[in-house]
């Protein structure tokens, strides 16, 4: 009883006892499979206190102390930071709520994969299947995205350096690469999923732009899309369109609100804009035109600034979550950025960390498959561990609501740079000046963000009629 932390140790009270078992777990697990799982044992001891020193997020973790007896028996636990509620599963928002649940996680020991240290620093995810880069042992992993268990490993020739950062396109092809420590050049190398013999597709070098660890794709390789790295040591971002099944020729795009330093990582939100994401800074939009931020963070909601680079971003329903690094240990936070990031919400607790090993590639990578109103998210820790969360969103079902004053199924706003609507699957976006003049007509999916000048327009989406004023 009278379980009490004080800074990083927990103490407690127990007429006999002289040993005792220490367990911590996420807030919300079921005490059962909790106190029944060696994973979240931290240990005995022969008095009444335990240092929890390396045990991450702490508000969001429930600790439990078992007695035992000479037998090696437990018995009832007590616990601290306890609820029946499950705090940081579910969140109720505007048309419904949003849950969160942890499907599977694992340790370095636990994946029987996993390297400690920085061997594997970028994770994948392709029809129902996780990549995850081997730089150092020049081979990659192919994961059940389901359970986490490994189904094959693949050997990769001799090109040392280039074979830490792994992705791939929305059409399922391979993409390898980024520059050696020194260099100016980034090299691209594409592959059929699953081979081990990848081709350099283009070597892109500009004396100015420097080193860039990381890139990231955006649409179907075999059709059209583009490639983003952002340098690490100077305020620019490396543009790579490719279509069918080639690059295209590359563009530097320089501006000094871009960011830069260690681990940078330019990631597409979609056909006109992106993330920039650097070790130990807040992430910030920039305009894919200009590099110019479109979106920032307001003085009363913003990430952590931890010295670990990446995101995930996905829409669901209308709305935009963006996740970002809690801690280097695999630990994120979630926000709600669907009227911009200068009116985010913060969501749910910190998830726990993964473990508390160096992370010295100061990254926490995500993957990310969108299925109807769910999202499933995979997020690899160097050297502490891989986990897979599902993010769902649940309309309201409230019926006493007219259907004549329903929310419709898409949102239009403007921004800085122009007009950003949101919605749910594949539609056909028209917009209109407010005299009737079609400016332009695309088909898009989830997102749209298009740049226009001051004035009042209309955002036709698949007949769904918005007024804007920008």
């Amino acid at each position: 009883s009278n379980l009490k932390l004080s800074g990083t140790t927990l103490t407690w009270t127990h007429p006999t006892a002289e040993r005792f078992s220490v367990y911590a777990f996420p807030q919300g697990t079921n005490h059962t499979t909790a106190l029944n799982n060696s994973r979240y044992l931290l240990g005995m001891c022969y008095n009444t206190q335990f240092s929890l020193v390396g045990v991450g997020n702490l508000s969001g973790t429930t600790l439990a102390v078992c007695a035992l007896d000479r037998y090696g028996n437990e018995y009832e636990p007590a616990f601290y930071n306890d609820t029946d509620e499950k705090p940081g599963t579910e969140e109720k928002v505007e048309d419904g709520t949003l849950s969160r649940e942890l499907l599977w996680q694992k340790t370095v020991n636990e994946s029987g994969y996993l390297s400690s240290g920085t061997k594997n620093r970028s994770i994948a995810y392709y029809d129902g299947k996780l990549y995850i880069s081997n730089g150092e042992d020049k081979e990659y992993y192919i994961v059940d995205a389901a359970t986490g268990a490994l189904k094959q490993t693949i050997s990769l020739p001799d090109k040392y350096f280039l074979w830490y950062n792994l992705r791939a396109s929305s059409d399922g092809v391979l993409m390898l690469g980024n520059s050696a420590t020194g260099a100016n050049t980034f090299s691209a190398y594409t592959a059929s999923l699953g081979s081990g013999d990848p081709v350099l597709s283009g070597s892109f070098s500009n004396d100015s732009f420097g080193r860039t660890d990381y890139f990231y794709p955006f649409g179907d390789f075999s059709d059209s899309g583009y490639m983003l790295a952002l340098s690490n040591v100077s305020n620019k971002v490396l543009y790579i369109p490719y279509s069918d099944g080639a690059f295209d020729t590359d563009k530097v795009i320089y501006n000094a609100e871009l960011p830069k330093g260690t681990s940078a990582k330019a990631i597409p939100a979609d056909q006109t804009s992106f993330f920039a994401s650097v070790a130990g800074k807040p992430v910030t939009r920039h305009s894919l035109l200009s590099g110019e931020i479109v979106d920032n963070w307001s003085s009363d909601v913003k990430p952590k600034s931890v010295q670990a680079s990446g995101i995930a971003y996905f829409c669901l329903a209308g709305h935009s979550y963006l996740l970002t690094p809690a801690d280097i240990y695999g630990s994120f936070e979630t926000f709600e950025i669907t009227d911009g990031m200068d009116a985010a919400a913060e969501l749910f607790s910190a998830t726990p960390s993964l473990g508390s090993a160096a992370n010295q590639s100061y990254t926490v990578d995500f993957a990310v498959n969108k299925v109807g109103n769910d999202a499933y998210v995979y997020l690899l820790a160097p050297g502490n561990g891989i986990a897979a969360y599902k993010y769902s969103f649940h309309p309201s079902t409230n019926t006493s609501v007219e259907p004549t004053n329903l929310l419709p199924s898409s949102r239009v706003f403007s921004t800085a740079a122009g007009v950003h609507a949101e919605f749910s699957g594949t539609k056909q976006i028209s917009i209109y000046s407010v005299a009737g003049q079609l400016l332009t007509s695309v088909v898009a999916t989830d997102t749209y963000d298009i740049q226009l000048p001051q004035g009042m327009y209309i955002v036709d989406i698949d007949g769904e009629k918005h007024k804007v004023v920008k």
